[in-house]
């Protein structure tokens, strides 16, 4: 069987809409420690995406441990901040991402990766899901492979089957 790219999607009207119905726009914090070039390139597209649906982005460049710690704690704290995410990967000298993905209060852990999440897919595996979904193929009987470094991706993806 062939392999198949994906199509890239237009972002649905609905999601204006959505925001804009809400009785005020949500606030997105995305904390990124790590500046290389490729992180500032997707930052960016986040961003620009983020802006173009109504949602308020700041994006925050701690350069020690203990200052992602301080800018997880504020955000935490500043209640028109809606909503958090841990730019990943980390730095080495950062250690183990897991200690601040589960210091971001769970309600405004976009990524839903910092907790165990029984209700929540994380966002990136609920993405891929639905860009397959989109596409119309069925995936029932069908055999699939995960691949990629990311271990949110695989652990989340893989038991889903995508379906």
């Amino acid at each position: 069987m062939p392999s198949r790219s994906l199509p890239s999607l237009p972002l649905p009207p609905s999601y204006k809409s959505r925001i804009a119905a809400l009785p005020s726009p949500p606030h997105l914090t995305i904390i990124a420690p790590t500046q290389s070039q490729a992180t500032k390139t997707y930052l960016k597209a986040k961003q620009t995406l983020a802006q173009k649906i109504g949602i308020i982005t700041k994006i925050l460049t701690p350069q020690t441990p203990a200052a992602l710690s301080e800018a997880i704690r504020a955000e935490n704290k500043e209640q028109r901040t809606t909503g958090i995410i841990i730019q990943l990967p980390l730095a080495r000298e950062f250690g183990d991402a897991k200690q601040y993905l589960e210091a971001v209060e769970k309600k405004k852990d976009v990524d839903a990766i910092g907790h165990v999440h029984k209700e929540r897919i994380p966002c990136t595996p609920r993405g891929i899901m639905e860009l397959i979904k989109s596409t119309g193929v069925k995936l029932e009987g069908k055999i699939g492979v995960v691949m990629g470094r990311s271990r949110i991706v695989v652990r989340y993806t893989a038991p889903h089957q995508l379906c």
